[in-house]
């Protein structure tokens, strides 16, 4: 994760994931203040910089990632009730129309499929520290897809020695 930091007066704003438009016009990124993380859009040369996805009271939204042709993208929203809980919603680039693809899991990431009619993502199935001074992490990690018409989710398998398999 590349994340940047910087302070105004009282507030601390971090800078976390980021994507580069396949034109190279536009930055995409999730920025926290005040623990909530919302969705900016910036011109490539830092110019214009605009909140296209807002933190809510319930929800945070940060991972964005363009689809091929610019003109959706996909990110994680978190439940703010402590829980730990992600889900994956798609939007128009512009942060109009927004849907939730997924939800109630423990999501790492998210991009498009290169058929963009699907989101891969990674799911933990498990979260949580396996040593009394641990750090709680994601642990039992799988390869899903989602697509992004009926939202019906199918894990993808590899078999070495064979080719990958997915399954409902």
């Amino acid at each position: 994760m590349v994340s940047f930091t910087s302070c105004s007066g009282r507030k601390k704003y971090t800078m976390g994931l980021y994507d580069i438009s396949k034109d190279d016009k536009y930055i995409l990124f999730g920025a926290f203040s005040n623990n909530r993380s919302s969705i900016y859009r910036t011109n490539i040369d830092g110019s214009n910089p605009v909140i296209i996805i807002s933190a809510t009271k319930e929800e945070s939204f940060w991972s964005p990632r363009f689809s091929e042709d610019g003109k959706q993208i996909v990110f994680i929203g978190e439940k703010e009730d402590g829980s730990k809980i992600k889900s994956i919603y798609i939007s128009n680039a512009d942060g109009s129309n927004v849907e939730k693809l997924t939800e109630g899991s423990h999501i790492i990431s998210a991009f498009f499929s290169k058929y963009e009619n699907s989101i891969i993502y990674l799911k933990a199935n498990e979260y949580g520290k396996y040593s009394p001074i641990g750090k709680e992490m994601p642990h039992g990690t799988d390869i899903y897809s989602v697509d992004i018409t009926s939202k019906e989710v199918k894990k993808i398998e590899f078999i070495p020695n064979k080719k990958l398999r997915m399954e409902s």
